[in-house]
């Protein structure tokens, strides 16, 4: 037998040098608070309460509020926050001056943005109310 009868010829095949892959994997571990994150939190926490510089309270049977004072130390601003409660729904109101410019918002300016906050949640319950009506129909 010749080689060229050979029924199973040898055929050279030629393979990929072998090169070593590296994976880069990044993982996210939640793990619970420690004690020193709580004790973190609780100092932030504590360093937010003192930097209220004056809190006005006023209640009556259907409307509570609050107003803080406070200085925003990123925008070197005053501001002003009214949190409050009418018919049980909280809302909040929120006047930024100043104080350099001598730009000090009275209170008429805060019970105005109190004002035209009250006025957006009721009218919008009206306004739903009356369209949900109308489509009743």
């Amino acid at each position: 037998m010749s080689k060229t009868d050979d029924p199973h010829p040898t055929q050279l095949v030629s393979l990929p040098e072998p090169r070593t892959t590296y994976v880069d994997r990044h993982v996210t571990v939640n793990r619970a608070p420690t004690d020193e994150s709580v004790k973190l939190l609780r100092e932030m926490e504590a360093k937010a309460a003192a930097q209220v510089i004056q809190a006005v309270r006023v209640d009556n049977t259907i409307f509570s509020c609050v107003v803080h004072q406070s200085l925003d130390e990123l925008s070197d601003r005053m501001r002003w926050r009214a949190v409050f409660k009418l018919n049980g729904h909280k809302m909040q109101a929120e006047v930024d001056c100043d104080p350099r410019d001598g730009d000090v918002p009275t209170f008429q300016t805060l019970r105005d943005e109190v004002a035209k906050v009250i006025a957006r949640q009721v009218l919008g319950e009206a306004f739903a109310a009356s369209l949900r009506e109308k489509f009743r129909r």
